[in-house]
């Protein structure tokens, strides 16, 4: 196989990963709405007020009362937002992998930028 089919085949791959990545959290947030809603009544009067509640603690509510299509909510966002940093990823190996280390180094100083970052945004209560 040519280098350039190489490349050429984990480009796709890393395309295929991110399309049915989307696809696939897309589905999970679309479950989940449809699980949180109410058929009785207004269906968006969950959605009329707005508390301020810490993330785990409202993770933590939502699994005591067995609200599971918020929890399959959150997770299909979380993967949504993850996708850009695993295409980040997967972009360094390909460099590595093509031997263009200067690339590959850029690409992986930007991941761990990333990381910190997220991990920088997390509250810890």
């Amino acid at each position: 196989m040519k280098p350039d089919q190489r490349t050429y085949e984990l480009e796709l791959t890393i395309a295929k990963f991110l399309r049915y990545g989307v696809v696939t959290c897309g589905v999970m947030i679309a479950t989940g709405w449809l699980l949180n809603i109410k058929w009785e009544g207004n269906p968006f009067s969950l959605y009329r007020d707005y508390d301020p509640i810490p993330f785990w603690q409202l993770v933590g509510h939502y699994t005591r009362t067995g609200n599971y299509g918020a929890i399959i909510c959150f997770v299909g966002l979380a993967g949504l937002v993850s996708l850009p940093v695993w295409r980040v990823l997967l972009t360094g190996i390909l460099f590595y992998k093509q031997k263009e280390k200067s690339m590959a180094l850029i690409a992986f100083f930007v991941f761990t930028l990333l990381i910190i970052s997220f991990l920088l945004g997390v509250s810890v209560e």
